[in-house]
């Protein structure tokens, strides 16, 4: 007599799935909107190109928090590509944090380039929502088997100093 002996189910019969999928993209974008009128010493150099050179997606941390299952994995780096989170159905919330050197680094570039620079400004886009004007956290609900996209855009604006 076997005791272990494994029943196959067949495709009607499998289990539903109990997680999600939640892809969460994360964008650095960048503005210029200085008097290009007057000429600069650094004419002929894109500005923003260096800023969201040296603040890439990768600067910023993001988590994920859900209800059900443990969201895997629940921290990563910023990437235009994405991640794939596995969690559970039901609310969840993907936060993002800079890293401690954005702050330093928007310094450096207004005294190297001699420009004023605001932000980073967040916003959310696709399947989740911004919690509140100018947070770095959005929100969601996602149900069992579905695929959701989650898009963060985090825009810097180049100012003439005033």
């Amino acid at each position: 007599m076997n005791d272990n002996e494994q029943i196959k189910l067949t495709p009607d019969e499998e289990p539903e799935p109990s997680t999600a999928t939640l892809n969460i993209k994360k964008f650095v974008t960048c503005e210029d909107v200085r008097d290009t009128s007057v000429p600069s010493v650094q004419q002929g150099v894109n500005d923003c190109n260096i800023l969201t050179g040296t603040i890439s997606e990768d600067k910023f941390d993001i988590s994920v928090s859900g209800t059900d299952i443990n969201p895997v994995p629940y921290q990563f780096l910023g990437s235009e590509i994405g991640q794939n989170v596995v969690l559970g159905t039901g609310p969840y919330t993907v936060t993002e944090t800079p890293a401690a050197s954005v702050n330093m680094e928007i310094d450096l570039l207004k005294v190297t380039l001699g420009f004023a620079i605001a932000g980073p400004s967040p916003s959310i886009y696709e399947d989740c929502i911004q919690v509140s004007q100018g947070s770095f956290s959005a929100a969601g609900t996602i149900a069992v088997g579905d695929s959701q996209t989650c898009e963060i855009i985090n825009h810097f604006v180049i100012r003439d100093i005033t």
